[in-house]
C-alpha cells in the first residue's frame, strides 16, 4: 500500500521579513490513481453488454466478466497499478495480477487515457447509457432499450421505477444529458 505523506516546513524568509510556507508533495502525488485506470475497463464491460442486448446478439460473458473482475480487483485510491506498469512495483504488490490482455489495456490507458475498444462507443446514445447507469434499478437490459431510441419512452422507465423512489425529472435529465451530476450518484 502506498502512503501519501506531505511535509510542511516551518517557512522560509521571503526577504521582507515575512515567512512563506512551503509544502512538499508526496512522490506519487501526480501519479494516475488505480480507480482512474479501471474506469475504462468498467465502461467497456458495461457497453459491450448493453450493445449486445440492444442488437439481440449474445452477450460476450467471458470478456465482460474478465473486465469487471479486473476492474473490481484493481480498483483503489493507491498508485500501485501505475508503479507496477513502470516497474517500481512487483506482481506481489498487487492484490490481483492482471492477464496479459488487461495489462495491455492498462498500458494503453496510461499512454492515452483510454482504450481503442471504446472508440466505437463514442456517441450520444452510448454516453446516455453511461449516464443512465447511475440510476439504481436500471440495469443493462432496460438501458439497452434506449440505445436505438431518439426520445424517452416513459412507459419503459415507469416499469423499472415502480418499486423505486425515483424522480422522473432526474431520469429525463440523464437521458438528455442536461444538468448531469457525477455518474456514481444514486438516490
Amino acid at each position: 500500500m502506498t502512503r501519501s505523506t506531505s511535509k510542511r516546513t516551518r517557512g522560509t524568509p521571503t526577504g521582507s521579513g515575512e515567512r512563506k510556507s512551503c509544502v512538499s508533495l508526496a512522490d506519487d502525488y501526480f501519479r494516475i490513481r488505480d480507480f482512474e485506470y479501471v474506469q475504462p475497463l468498467y465502461d467497456l464491460a458495461f457497453l459491450l453488454e448493453v450493445e449486445a442486448l440492444a442488437s439481440g446478439t449474445e452477450v460476450p460473458k467471458y470478456r465482460t466478466f474478465s473486465l469487471w473482475r479486473a476492474g473490481y480487483s484493481l480498483a483503489g485510491y493507491g498508485t500501485t497499478i501505475d508503479r507496477w506498469l513502470d516497474g517500481t512495483a512487483r506482481d506481489e504488490d498487487l492484490d490481483y495480477i492482471p492477464s496479459s490482455r488487461i495489462r495491455q489495456y492498462l498500458t494503453k490507458i496510461r499512454k492515452t487515457g483510454t482504450i481503442p475498444e471504446l472508440k466505437p462507443f463514442r456517441s450520444e446514445r452510448f454516453d446516455r447509457c453511461l449516464r443512465l447507469r447511475a440510476v439504481r434499478g436500471l440495469g443493462p437490459n432496460k438501458i439497452a432499450l434506449t440505445v436505438s431510441s431518439r426520445s424517452l419512452d416513459d412507459d419503459r422507465f415507469n416499469q423499472a421505477a415502480i418499486n423505486l423512489v425515483l424522480h422522473g425529472d432526474r431520469i429525463n435529465e440523464l437521458y438528455r444529458g442536461a444538468n448531469t451530476r457525477p455518474r456514481k450518484t444514486q438516490w
